[in-house]
């Protein structure tokens, strides 16, 4: 997911992810995973304020220093 800097600070990001969540729910998942880079502080701050839990990389990630995987309930 990428909010242009101009766009950011306004919430958009949380409202994005969350539309993206129930979607996912609609559809029947029970859970949402997610992977990013460790240098987007910002990203995993959003994603752990909603929520998100830090696990162990899955493929393609592991082994990987600079990914981070994260998963929530839905």
């Amino acid at each position: 997911m990428f909010v242009s800097p101009e766009a950011r600070r306004m919430g958009l990001a949380q409202n994005i992810l969350r539309e993206l969540e129930l979607w996912a729910h609609d559809l029947g998942y029970l859970f949402s995973v997610l992977e990013t880079l460790l240098k987007q502080k910002e990203a995993i701050a959003l994603y752990q304020k909603t929520g998100y839990t830090i696990v162990d990389n899955y493929e393609p990630y592991v082994g990987l220093d600079n990914s981070i995987c994260m998963e929530k309930q839905i």
